[in-house]
């Protein structure tokens, strides 16, 4: 199939590791996410404009989850903080580190 390594911030290379390197499977992964990442974000951008402490930490660990699983570092660590400073109750940061979400997912 020949997969590249990299994709615009993905880690391919780990993203295959994680799935013992089956390449099908990794499709699959991919299709899924795709079809879910958007209302994973809304749900994201919902909670930070509501600022609900209770909502955003639960939908943050949940894109962060989906995008760990394919190397997105840099949308792990904006989804890991927004989860954090929702469980501080530290909203008022919420809105950049939702604006670095968006940029790195």
């Amino acid at each position: 199939m020949g997969i590249p390594e990299h994709l615009d911030g993905l880690d391919v290379a780990a993203a295959l590791d994680r799935v013992g390197g089956d390449e099908d499977l990794l499709q699959e992964i991919a299709g899924i996410f795709l079809e879910e990442y958007a209302s994973q974000l809304a749900a994201v951008r919902s909670a930070v404009r509501e600022k609900d402490a209770g909502a955003l930490p639960r939908s943050a660990h949940s894109i962060k989850g989906s995008v760990d699983n394919f190397g997105a570092n840099e949308a792990c660590a904006a989804a890991l903080r927004l989860e954090m400073l929702a469980r501080n109750r530290d909203l008022a940061a919420s809105d950049p580190a939702l604006a670095e979400l968006a940029r790195a997912g």
